[in-house]
């Protein structure tokens, strides 16, 4: 129940100020902020110390002709500042309210409607427009397919880069602070992504996936140069790897690239729902309601395994 509103006292739903059906939301870790998304398109904050909401509500959409499309993910990049996922494709950057009376706004759009990266920023520069396209497999059961429609379902803020989960089977890797596309990873093997996870102390990126499969991706910054590389294969270059190629001795530490996989898809499993890391425990829940455990490796533990790492410490029903 309600009590009077934004900053009514006693205890009360926040959500009950939004009149819409939540569809993302994501604190910020320096501050008591707390962004959500909603079915219409709104995006509002709240200050969780107060318990009350900050700012007004605001409709985002990549143009002002745009029609509402609901939020399908958002995650804050700094303090204030959030990247906010569309279902039309849209991904934008929104700045909270500086006093109780304003409304947040769209500060920059990252990628319009029904447009997602053909190529990292990198590749536009040094390639040609047919190369880029087939080092993607565009087409392909493992690439990206030049279609729209395509939206951003999950998204997350590590380090320097925010990645973007997008429901066409590919994992985008975005610099923060220039707005370019530094990665592109397909994943068409692994099945329909539900979750990300940062392992910011193995330098990596977790995906979990509705068969199962999870899968770990080298996320570190330095990997993006060239240079450095020991990269052949425009296939490899922005990300891709063979779908029975999960070991991280077989290919180098660049960003992008497949660092293991923990556990392949397993239909016997049923479908998976969604996934969370707590330290190094990642938890993956089941729509069956079984919650599956799994021990993350540390960085010692890829330096001395051939990419075999990781452990099942069991799963647990909603009866145990």
């Amino acid at each position: 129940s309600s009590s009077g509103g934004p900053g009514g006292s006693g205890s009360g739903c926040l959500g009950i100020c939004l009149s819409d059906d939540v569809t993302a939301m994501a604190a910020e870790e320096e501050s008591a902020l707390l962004w959500t998304g909603t079915k219409r398109g709104g995006v509002a904050t709240w200050d969780t110390d107060a318990g009350c909401q900050w700012g007004s509500a605001t409709v985002v959409s990549a143009s002002a002709s745009a029609r509402p499309s609901p939020v399908t993910a958002v995650t804050p990049v700094a303090r204030g500042t959030a990247w906010v996922g569309l279902a039309d494709g849209s991904l934008l950057e929104v700045s909270a309210a500086e006093k109780m009376e304003q409304s947040s706004s769209v500060t920059r759009v990252l990628c319009s409607p029904g447009s997602r990266p053909l190529c990292t920023t990198a590749e536009s520069e040094s390639q040609s427009p047919g190369k880029e396209i087939a080092g993607l497999g565009w087409g392909s059961t493992s690439g990206r397919k030049r279609h729209g429609g395509v939206a951003v379902r999950e998204l997350l803020r590590l380090g320097p880069l925010v990645w973007a989960s997008a429901d066409d089977g590919v994992l985008e890797a975005w610099d923060a602070e220039t707005g370019l596309c530094a990665a592109l990873c397909p994943h068409r093997d692994l099945g329909p992504c539900v979750a990300i996870a940062p392992h910011a102390a193995a330098g990596q990126l977790v995906t979990v996936h509705a068969t199962g499969a999870v899968q770990m991706w080298w996320a570190v910054p330095g990997g993006m140069a060239r240079e450095n590389s020991t990269i052949d294969s425009a296939d490899e270059a922005v990300g891709y790897t063979a779908p029975d190629s999960g070991s991280s001795s077989n290919n180098s530490r660049v960003l992008g690239t497949r660092a293991g996989r923990l556990a392949g898809p397993q239909p016997a499993g049923g479908k998976v729902v969604g996934a969370a890391v707590v330290d190094r425990l990642l938890c993956i829940g089941h729509a069956q309601g079984q919650l599956k455990v799994w021990v993350l490796p540390t960085a010692v533990d890829w330096g001395m395994s051939n990419g075999s790492v990781g452990a099942d410490i069991g799963s647990r029903s909603p009866r145990a």
